[in-house]
């Protein structure tokens, strides 16, 4: 079967178990992000499967071929497996072109390829650049090209938006989200922020305490979480009767409840109010930016998206 088997995972450091029992299934050339707060070792789950790190036990499987269990262990340079660090971890003394080109085979094909990946990630006027002489965003394409340079069978990337502005954040994502469609091959991103993983992944893996607690499509774990901390770590919400109640799910144009507006503050999808009704708080965006504190409202719940 083509993709990656990650089973019964267990990692711990020192007398802290990390990761306990995490099994997790990606098919075909999906695209997943690990989600979880700091500590629920997304990270270090990212490193066993690269083969940076060891666990006490489990099995890697990567497109049939056995990665890692109980009798084997493949080094990193072994696997095919791409991977893009948080700092982008280019070499400094080389220029662009060479930090793309470190680890590709001298041939014709090679060379060609490079001259694709140069002038796909816009990297032509830079090529001959060190490093240091390029802004986060350029920096960052160069580690994505370098580590598509070498035909890897994944991709993994940790925490890659971190050192960028929220400008530049959103326009990589795009960039991102591009980059998967044309190159198909796997890829997953470990991302303490929702928008990242809501915006380019096909699936979310959500961790918690060193366990995975959902897997699945972004709309389905945004609109039917399983516990209160998925739906708090994808965003704003009210519970209300064991369903999580999303801010946009709150329409004006029904009177089911009426409630009281307690809180007002800016939002750039409208105001986000807090309506005091039937015992509760329940978030709500006030696109028409008419409410205030103190009116009185009328409101309904629309369904799951």
């Amino acid at each position: 079967m083509k993709g990656l088997s990650i089973q019964h995972i267990t990692k711990s450091f020192g007398s802290s178990k990390v990761l306990n029992d995490c099994s997790l299934d990606i098919n075909g050339n999906d695209f997943v992000a690990l989600l979880g707060e700091s500590g629920s070792g997304k990270s270090t789950l990212l490193r066993l499967i690269s083969g940076f790190e060891s666990p006490e036990k489990g099995k890697v499987i990567l497109n049939n071929r056995v990665l890692l269990d109980d009798q084997l262990f493949v080094k990193p340079e072994d696997r095919h497996i791409g991977m893009i660090f948080q700092n982008y971890a280019l070499f400094p003394h080389l220029s662009v072109r060479k930090n793309i080109a470190f680890g590709m085979s001298a041939s014709p094909e090679s060379e060609a390829y490079l001259e694709e990946l140069i002038e796909i990630f816009e990297l032509a006027e830079q090529q001959h650049k060190k490093p240091s002489n390029l802004s986060g965003g350029q920096q960052q394409r160069v580690a994505i090209a370098r580590a598509l340079a070498v035909n890897p069978s994944l991709l993994l990337m940790d925490e890659p938006f971190s050192n960028l502005d929220q400008t530049l954040r959103r326009k990589v994502r795009i960039e991102i989200k591009a980059m998967h469609e044309k190159f198909s091959i796997p890829m997953i991103l470990v991302s303490h922020d929702p928008e990242d993983a809501l915006e380019l992944a096909d699936k979310i893996a959500v961790l918690q305490q060193g366990k995975i607690v959902q897997f699945g499509v972004p709309s389905e774990l945004y609109y039917n979480p399983v516990n209160q901390y998925v739906a708090d770590l994808l965003g704003p919400n009210t519970k209300y009767k064991n369903q999580f109640i999303r801010p946009e799910q709150i329409t004006f144009n029904r009177s089911d409840f009426q409630g009281k507006v307690i809180r007002s503050a800016f939002s750039m999808r409208g105001n986000i109010l807090v309506i005091e009704a039937d015992g509760h708080e329940f978030l709500a965006y006030d696109y028409s930016r008419t409410n205030t504190i103190g009116d009185e409202v009328s409101f309904g719940i629309l369904a799951n998206h």
